[in-house]
């Protein structure tokens, strides 16, 4: 298998395997095989993804299962299972205004997890922290079962894609999975690396311990074709609204650079920050402004364009060592008198103009 060197992957600063040791021996080694691999682990913290999954259950989101088949058990309450009846029925309790409440909490928690993206290129957390056995489950239906989740419930309601896939068997034989978790819209991305990991981390499948082939299939029928470099100047970048786009084509992060003092960059809707403009000017009047540049596989490319609407374009940027590379660009008339667009070149770039209106 090919190394992943460089690659970035976040793991919760604080893990909790709810005291089962031979669980978290089994995700040591799932982290040590990645550290083997090239890829540089960093901890993360965990509290505002934690708080998110608290909030599935025990916040009024539980209301919504009520509204879906709340009066059908209310109705004929032998007919579901019990625990879950009691879960779906109290889903009738949660008043207005604490939904109102819930959803503030979680729209600021979204952006803080947000910001996980700008250090980390994909999260990893163990599929599940346990195995609880059925006689457990027959004494607490709820405790075990909400453990079970202690690493997955946000991730629905934060807008995250996650895959999970089998890390290294546990001591005991049992199975011990990783979820790989990413951004909105990241799925094949997160498939694309599952599919490399998971000959590493158990290339044997099934009971009878198949050998998996050592050659990762296509993932498509497409033809493979070399990658194209295309530079992100403002909300496509890391951590930013856009940077799904990229994400969902399983573009990679080259590197954080500048443009050659060549442009001026302008926020295409004033002081609301949607849409950014870089125009080429001339050395007499440019700057250089931060961007990034990301690498995407060619057969992907026209999708991408076709998501780009006018004023704004790919087009030929040249950086600041001298290279040139395909980016975006504003045409002219997106930036004339009249458009409503404001130079903010003197910040550098679109991160530091965002980050000054706050």
């Amino acid at each position: 298998m090919d190394k992943l060197d460089g690659l970035r992957i976040g793991v919760p600063q604080a893990l909790e395997f709810f005291g089962d040791a031979v669980a978290a021996l089994a995700f040591d080694a799932a982290l040590e095989a990645l550290h083997a691999l090239g890829c540089h682990i960093v901890r993360i913290p965990f509290d505002a993804l934690q708080r998110a999954a608290h909030l599935l259950y025990q916040g009024p989101w539980v209301a919504e299962r009520y509204a879906a088949v709340g009066e059908f058990l209310a109705g004929r309450p032998a007919d579901g299972d019990p625990a879950v009846t009691e879960i779906v029925l109290a889903g009738a309790l949660p008043r207005a205004h604490e939904l109102f409440r819930a959803q503030y909490e979680l729209e600021a928690l979204r952006r803080q997890a947000a910001q996980m993206w700008c250090d980390v290129q994909v999260l990893l957390v163990p599929t599940a922290p346990n195995h609880p056995t059925l006689a457990e489950l027959s004494d607490d239906p709820f405790e075990p079962n909400r453990r079970l989740g202690h690493y997955t419930n946000f991730v629905n309601l934060l807008d995250m894609a996650a895959h999970a896939l089998p890390g290294p068997f546990r001591s005991d034989g049992l199975p011990c999975g990783i979820t790989l978790i990413g951004p909105a819209f990241s799925d094949l991305a997160l498939a694309r690396l599952a599919t490399r990991l998971v000959r590493s981390l158990q290339p044997t499948a099934g009971v009878m311990r198949h050998r998996l082939s050592e050659v990762v299939p296509p993932l498509a029928a497409a033809a493979p074709s070399s990658p194209m470099r295309i530079v992100a100047v403002g909300a496509h970048m890391s951590g930013l609204p856009l940077n799904w786009h990229f994400q969902e084509r399983a573009a990679r992060l080259v590197g954080v650079t500048r443009t050659a003092p060549l442009y001026r960059l302008y926020s295409l809707t004033g002081s609301k920050p949607t849409r950014p403009g870089l125009v080429h000017v001339g050395a007499s009047e440019g700057a250089a402004v931060e961007v990034e540049v990301w690498e995407m596989d060619r057969a992907h490319v026209g999708s991408f364009l076709a998501l780009i609407g006018a004023p704004l374009a790919l087009g030929t940027l040249e950086l600041e060592d001298g290279s040139s590379a395909c980016g975006f660009v504003c045409e002219p008339r997106g930036v004339s008198n009249g458009s409503g667009a404001i130079d903010i070149t003197q910040h550098g770039g679109w991160r530091a103009f965002v980050a000054s209106l706050h």
